[in-house]
């Protein structure tokens, strides 16, 4: 389920919700029960598995946690579609679109190769692919790791 954001337009005070798509949605403030508006903020776009600059060459110690970075890409990916077919808009108002995603997916996957070492191999644009396939989906996958799965096995 996607973490929503939400500021009081009385107290402007900020509240953070995990909630179902279908809502219910909070409508008043816990603090003064003013109403609240849902904020729209940049979700966090990670790139999982091995070959990865951050995963594999650039950390300095072993160990992670890989069920929270699996949940933290679950929420980021769902909270993207969603933007994207309620026509968010972001703290900057420009609205979140398919076409902005894959431009800053460009430019993240551009980010992360001038990273790596030159030799290594790399699937960034297998994620970055995976990505815009899921956020562009007429309806929510459930999971991100089913269609993964299936692009790890090509």
């Amino acid at each position: 389920m996607p973490l929503y954001e939400y500021e009081c337009s009385k107290c402007r005070h900020r509240v953070e919700k995990i909630e179902s798509f279908s809502g219910p949605h909070l409508r008043k403030c816990p603090k003064c029960g003013g109403k609240v508006e849902q904020l729209t903020s940049a979700p966090a776009i990670q790139f999982k598995g091995s070959g990865w600059y951050v995963t594999d060459y650039g950390r300095k110690t072993s160990g992670g946690d890989s069920a929270k970075d699996a949940a933290t890409a679950e929420i980021s990916r769902a909270q993207v579609w969603q933007w994207i077919k309620t026509g968010s808009p972001m703290e900057n108002g420009q609205i979140v679109t398919s076409e902005l995603c894959r431009t800053i997916s460009v430019e993240a996957v551009a980010k992360a190769r001038a990273l790596r070492p030159v030799a290594q191999p790399d699937r960034y644009e297998d994620a970055a692919a995976l990505f815009l396939q899921l956020i562009e989906a007429p309806q929510c996958p459930e999971f991100l790791t089913l269609p993964a799965y299936a692009m790890l096995e090509r």
